[in-house]
């Protein structure tokens, strides 16, 4: 009988054991759960702020150059009498006022060396005088300024070769971020202060550097085409009529600056795609804000976040706006115009 017991007690105890064994690992794998979790959102939250930093000190080199030269940087030179010479996009116009780059493209110097490729060495001088070696053009270098973190469409791509309007080859970056083709580009300090402008019109937002749509060839987005094209870093751009000949932007733009928002924000959405003439047409998209994350398809007429809680923009006085995925195209639109409804 005794040895009946302790045989007994043996047992239950060897079953408390497993028990006890079994909550353990339950709760380390739970406790590893929630670590994964909070470092997940660890991670989002640095990339998210990291991005809301790009935007501001994109846009702090917008107010730089605005009070330097009482305007609104270009958003393209194309069409100008100097065009040939000089195809910076406005992100190239701001290095200067970014302080992102060592180097400037001069009006003038060969337009070779604006977006040569990599493979191409050049001899430049430091502020100090010193001088150093840098492989490829200015377009053709990635900045981590113009980087957002989350953006995995790509890790900074280089040598994208893109046909430029001579009808050569030339060799970019790409870029995380998009400048708002609706805003009066080049001339906005000419005829009203910066600080008269309403404050809440967008500045730049977020566009992937690689945009892959269901069907089709990918879309690069890269910081230094300053020529109308799908792949200038610009959303809600259209191509103008004059001068003959310039490409289509291919972007979706709302037939009107600004159409009327009513209470419900009901009403057709009419948009032209890629020029001016462009028949206008019932938009194909719900909304404006793209959510690209996962490999999801992209559609490369409109901008696009990875972020989950939505597109950040900044505006004309340096803040950032967050628009969730489901944002009704009449208010996303109307914060991209300068007209009083934009606040």
């Amino acid at each position: 009988m005794d040895r009946l017991r302790r045989h007994s007690l043996t047992m239950c105890r060897s079953a408390i054991s497993r028990i006890e064994l079994g909550l353990v690992v339950l709760i380390l794998a739970l406790l590893a759960g929630l670590s994964l979790t909070l470092v997940v959102k660890v991670r989002a939250t640095a990339a998210q702020t990291a991005c809301q930093n790009n935007l501001k000190q994109i846009a702090l080199g917008v107010l730089n150059f605005h009070d330097a030269n009482n305007q609104l940087p270009p958003l393209t030179n194309q069409g100008s009498a100097s065009h040939s010479t000089d195809i910076r996009s406005v992100f190239a116009t701001l290095g200067p006022y970014l302080e992102c780059s060592a180097s400037t493209y001069r009006p003038g110097e060969s337009v070779s060396s604006y977006h040569a490729p990599s493979s191409v060495p050049f001899t430049l001088q430091n502020k100090d005088g010193s001088e150093y070696t840098r492989f490829g053009g200015d377009a053709n270098q990635v900045w981590s300024a113009f980087i957002d973190p989350a953006d995995t469409t790509a890790d900074g791509l280089r040598d994208i070769p893109v046909t430029v309007p001579d009808g050569t080859v030339g060799y970019y970056a790409t870029v995380s971020y998009a400048a708002n083709g609706l805003l009066p580009w080049g001339t906005l300090g000419r005829t009203r202060k910066l600080e008269d402008w309403p404050s809440g019109a967008i500045l730049f937002t977020e566009r992937p550097q690689v945009c892959r749509p269901e069907a089709g060839d990918a879309v690069f987005n890269l910081w230094g085409v300053g020529f109308y094209s799908p792949q200038m870093p610009a959303f809600a751009l259209l191509t103008p009529t004059e001068p003959a000949g310039l490409w289509s932007t291919d972007k979706a733009v709302p037939e009107r600056l600004l159409p009327p928002i009513r209470a419900d924000h009901s009403g057709e959405m009419l948009v032209r795609i890629g020029r001016m003439e462009a028949t206008p047409q019932p938009a194909d998209f719900p909304t404006p804000v793209q959510l690209i994350r996962s490999g999801k398809s992209c559609d490369p007429r409109l901008p696009g976040s990875p972020h989950r809680g939505g597109m950040q923009a900044v505006t004309l006085d340096w803040s950032v706006r967050v628009f969730a995925p489901d944002t009704e195209p009449w208010v996303f639109w109307a914060a991209c115009t300068l007209t009083r409804e934009a606040n």
